[in-house]
């Protein structure tokens, strides 16, 4: 008897390990196909937590009245929020500055409008807080600011929620 495969032996082991070169292939096809949407998310949420640090920061000078803040009640998450700053001293004047901010969006931006109320001439500022976003809503009750943010890119689409109360509010 002499040692070794026979021909069926031999393709029988073929066919098995061309079937386990194909599951192979496709798993690995599935990991590249999961792997930019899963960085994607990821970037998205780190872009998420970097403009969510900067709206917040903006909606804690909120105040001094909770009356002041105007928000679209007619849907439930409003395109925009508008609200009063006052600065208790400025450099011109010796009683407190009032400021409308309006946080809002332009096209893929998130914006702030800035006017100085005390002073109706003065021209409107306009500051970009962040780009590249599909979407920003707010909701308001009673000192507390409520936003849903939306990002997309490369068909990734990430919705992120957060919230902040105002301390300035009374």
């Amino acid at each position: 008897m002499k040692d070794g495969f026979t021909v069926v032996e031999l393709l029988i082991a073929m066919v098995v390990g061309f079937i386990a070169l194909a599951i192979i292939a496709l798993a690995m096809n599935q990991f590249s196909v999961i792997g930019p949407k899963a960085l994607a998310k990821v970037n998205q949420a780190s872009k998420a937590m970097l403009i969510d640090e900067k709206l917040q920061s903006q909606l804690m000078k909120m105040g001094p009245n909770v009356k002041d803040v105007n928000v679209d009640t007619s849907v439930t998450w409003s395109p925009y929020i508008a609200y009063d700053i006052q600065v208790p001293f400025s450099m011109y004047y010796y009683y407190p500055t009032t400021y409308r901010a309006t946080i809002t969006t332009s096209g893929t931006s998130i914006i702030m409008l800035i006017k100085n109320q005390n002073t109706p001439s003065a021209p409107v500022q306009k500051l970009t807080i962040a780009r590249g976003i599909k979407s920003l809503a707010f909701n308001f009750k009673s000192g507390t600011v409520k936003y849903r943010l939306v990002l997309y890119k490369d068909s990734v689409t990430s919705t992120f929620i957060s919230a902040v109360t105002t301390v300035n509010l009374r």
